[in-house]
């Protein structure tokens, strides 16, 4: 029996998928966090084979903690488990260190054999046909994809609503710094103002995470 670490900062989501895994004979969850302090924690209390992890952890970056878990455990198998699009998240994701990206939507019987395909060794990706994003909002959110990880990281906080001084206090980064990034995204966006800048943000975030997460047929039924 292998065992999974869920990361996950919704609850209904994380029960849900605590009772998906669950009910899988191979598989046991040993650990569920939603936080990056938790999940860093929980490594050390546990020592999970697998960790499946939701990007968006509040003020906390999934990103990041892909990367501080890939240094405290290079064994650990990663798992994305995201309602973002794949064609944004995935490859980050994967340079960061995880192992799979699957997206919410994907039938209950897909995540299960996700997970099972990432502690055997292999690599998994969901393979979604997504949509064009041409007609989006702006017509260029494929621009998005020439941001570095923190611009990027920094760029959706902002599309979530978060101001200059409360991406800073979450990354722990000066408010100059954030200011200083946030110019150079401008630039990379072709967004004149700042309020271009969020009107783009929001316009994009909102277009990658339709519906509810618990809308996507993750909890299982009876």
């Amino acid at each position: 029996m292998k065992k999974v670490m869920i990361v996950e900062d919704h609850p209904i989501v994380l029960k849900g998928l605590a009772l998906l895994i669950g009910a899988d004979p191979q598989l046991q969850v040993v650990a569920m966090a939603s936080t990056k302090a938790e999940a860093l924690n929980a490594l050390v209390d546990h020592t999970p084979h697998a960790a499946i992890i939701d990007l968006t952890l509040g003020k906390d970056s999934g990103l990041d903690l892909i990367k501080d878990l890939r240094i405290q455990a290079p064994d650990l198998k990663i798992l994305v488990l995201s309602m973002h699009n794949e064609r944004f998240y995935a490859d980050r994701a994967l340079a960061a260190g995880a192992h799979g990206y699957c997206i919410k939507e994907q039938p209950a019987d897909d995540i299960l054999e996700a997970i099972r395909t990432i502690i055997q060794g292999k690599s998994w990706i969901s393979q979604r046909l997504l949509p064009d994003t041409a007609d989006a909002p702006h017509g260029k959110l494929a621009t998005v994809l020439q941001l570095s990880d923190r611009e990027f990281q920094i760029f959706g906080m902002t599309g979530r609503g978060m101001g200059t001084s409360e991406v800073a206090e979450a990354l722990h980064l000066s408010v100059k710094t954030i200011e200083t990034h946030k110019e150079n995204i401008k630039q990379k966006l072709n967004c004149p103002t700042s309020r271009d800048l969020r009107r783009y943000a929001t316009d994009w975030y909102a277009s990658q995470t339709p519906g509810t997460p618990w809308a996507h047929g993750i909890l299982p039924h009876g």
